[in-house]
């Protein structure tokens, strides 16, 4: 089986937080910026997270990152089912 490595790509696009989400870039803000009002330039300033959508091929991109929240989808259910008695993940 080959070796699992994360891809370089994805290391230079993300960072893993403390917490354990995901930030990245904002796009849309590297050229044609003259047909791009004042208002939209502003708030495409700074970082933001990743979208809870996206995440599982940002995990399957990076393998070795600490992302929380990660539960297979055959799991989720059952998972979703514990938390509901009032037990501790």
């Amino acid at each position: 089986m080959p070796k699992m490595k994360t891809k370089s790509s994805a290391k230079k696009r993300f960072r893993v937080r403390p917490g354990g989400t995901v930030k990245r870039g904002q796009a849309f803000k590297r050229h044609i910026l003259t047909k791009k009002t004042t208002k939209t330039k502003r708030q495409l300033r700074g970082a933001t997270d990743v979208h809870e959508t996206n995440m599982n091929s940002v995990r399957a991109m990076m393998p070795f990152a600490k992302i929380q929240g990660f539960l297979r989808n055959a799991n989720r259910r059952r998972v979703s089912r514990y938390l509901r008695r009032g037990r501790k993940a």
